[in-house]
């Protein structure tokens, strides 16, 4: 099991270089994915973003956009998520960012994660951390 966040999810989907193949592959080899309810919206709303940059195709973008509906990653709601938690690490990460290590703590899984300060900040919380660069 492992806590993929968005970056990481976007990018195995629309990066072609060897930070997108190293997300696929671990993304892959572990194919049950948790995550905050949130996470397939963050998505969804950059895929629409780069779409309306021009960065994608409207076809590419639909395209990936079904990838993140057809998915079946384990989704955590707020309810399941103790909200004072997320509140006593704000001086160390975002409550968004907390969301996706509070999961990572209640089950005990990796969090995969493309932002280089957010590994940093978990590494100093004895959460499992797999940083992707």
């Amino acid at each position: 099991m492992i806590v993929v966040d968005a970056n990481v999810w976007l990018a195995a989907l629309i990066d072609a270089g060897p930070t997108g193949e190293t997300c696929r592959q671990v993304m892959e080899s572990d194919p049950h994915w948790i995550m905050p309810s949130h996470c397939p919206l963050e998505v969804l709303r950059a895929l629409s973003k780069y779409e309306l940059a021009g960065k994608i195709s409207a076809t590419a973008s639909s395209l990936f956009a079904k990838a993140v509906w057809d998915a079946v990653p384990q989704i955590v709601t707020l309810e399941g998520i103790e909200l004072k938690h997320l509140w006593s690490l704000r001086h160390n990460v975002s409550v968004y960012d907390a969301v996706y290590v509070v999961i990572a703590m209640i089950y005990q899984a990796n969090l995969v994660t493309c932002d280089q300060r957010l590994a940093r900040a978990v590494a100093r919380l004895d959460v499992q951390v797999h940083a992707i660069e």
